[in-house]
């Protein structure tokens, strides 16, 4: 494919309908580096026709000047009948009488010109597959035309208190194989048994000995039986759906005291017994601080999933934003426990030891995060004995 390198001052000597017509038919490709100044009626008649999605890369987007970008979009979205972008949005200045768009040194458009990153990509695939799996996909109020919200998110959910799983409700996660004496029993082995469900979500850190309080946000979402807004019967009466209600997310500070910390209930009026509690340990000249959000409620016979968390998450960090956060100790593990603990749990707490213990450069640290996606895992490893912790 030819390239056309247009001159700093369209249109020069080029026929910019003979141009138009070639990169319709994709003989063609747009430079633009060199571009300074153009009318809107030349980018008009140069872009005749063209769809800035379709034809990006006879376009030669990557190659339009930042100040011009507003320019250049206005004529494609003008030419497709769509609104058009002010000047002062984008830095294009109109000198009078001539009607000539020039380049200015501010901000434009620009990014709505290019396609997006691998990375910009990977993180929206991201972002897709967290609101599919943990939710809410349809926003902070989504309704929900399901006959369970369990059925519809498959992680991130904390189960009220007591409340049980049986051997045939767990996902398999190992397939049976035969294993040498260091990979020790197999997994599926420990989930014969009925067990609790998850019922907190929680996390552990050191902070600095200075700090003497902590603030704390917790919130969740909380779905109850309730008429639609937009969904219908056949008999033309209101449906009854799951509606989500965003719960907490209001700050609250913790004073850094050894010991239990005293409970905290984020929603005292509409859901008192999920509440937030930790422990906070004095060692040397930092603090070790472990806080959970724990959900205590009782779980009704009907409408079951009201009495369910979804969606939980903890922020912790300094009341002043300051770096508190430390370096947590190296956890040591005895070799005997190697062969007994599944071999997903040792090489999940190798990672952590890999990434978070010996990563300086990732400090210092301004706020701490637990993040509920890893709740499928942690539901089907057995209780293990406490650990050991030693400074390095």
């Amino acid at each position: 494919m030819d390239v056309i390198s247009l001159p700093p001052v369209l249109p020069a000597e080029l026929d910019l309908a003979t141009i138009n017509s070639r990169l319709r038919d994709g003989q063609v490709m747009l430079d633009w580096s060199q571009v300074t100044a153009a009318s809107q009626e030349q980018l008009r008649m140069l872009l005749a026709g063209l769809d800035l999605v379709d034809a990006s890369e006879v376009l030669g987007i990557d190659t339009v000047p930042t100040g011009l970008a507003g320019a250049v979009l206005q004529a494609i979205t003008a030419e497709h009948g769509e609104q058009t972008i002010e000047d002062g949005d984008t830095g294009v200045v109109e000198e009078p009488g001539a009607a000539v768009i020039t380049l200015a040194p501010a901000e434009s458009p620009r990014a709505m010109l290019q396609p997006p990153s691998d990375s910009a990509l990977r993180d929206e695939l991201e972002h897709l597959v967290l609101l599919d799996l943990l939710g809410p996909a349809g926003g902070p109020e989504e309704e929900l035309d399901e006959n369970s919200v369990r059925d519809r998110y498959l992680v991130g959910m904390l189960a009220p208190r007591d409340q049980q799983l049986v051997p045939e409700e767990l996902d398999e996660l190992a397939i049976p194989e035969e294993g040498g004496g260091e990979d020790g029993m197999n997994d599926d082995f420990r989930l014969q048994t009925t067990s609790l469900s998850p019922s907190s979500i929680g996390l552990s850190f050191c902070v600095d000995g200075d700090a003497v309080s902590l603030l704390v946000k917790a919130s969740w979402g909380y779905y109850r039986r309730d008429h639609s807004e937009t969904l219908k019967t056949a008999k033309g009466s209101p449906k009854t759906i799951w509606k989500r209600q965003h719960m907490g997310g209001e700050p609250h500070i913790f004073p850094l005291k050894a010991g239990p910390l005293p409970a905290w209930s984020p929603e005292p009026e509409e859901q008192p017994d999920v509440v937030v509690r930790g422990l906070a340990r004095r060692t040397g000249d930092f603090w070790t601080v472990t806080l959970f959000l724990v959900n205590e409620q009782r779980e009704p016979e009907k409408r079951r999933d009201e009495a369910w968390v979804f969606q939980p998450e903890l922020i912790v960090e300094a009341p002043d934003g300051a770096p508190i956060f430390q370096q947590r100790p190296t956890i040591y593990m005895p070799k005997p426990w190697r062969k007994i603990l599944p071999k997903r749990f040792v090489s999940l707490l190798a990672w952590y030891q890999a990434t978070m213990c010996h990563a300086p450069n990732r400090l210092p640290v301004q706020r701490l995060r637990a993040w509920p996606t890893w709740c499928w895992i942690c539901r089907n490893l057995q209780k293990v004995p406490p650990m050991n912790l030693r400074t390095n």
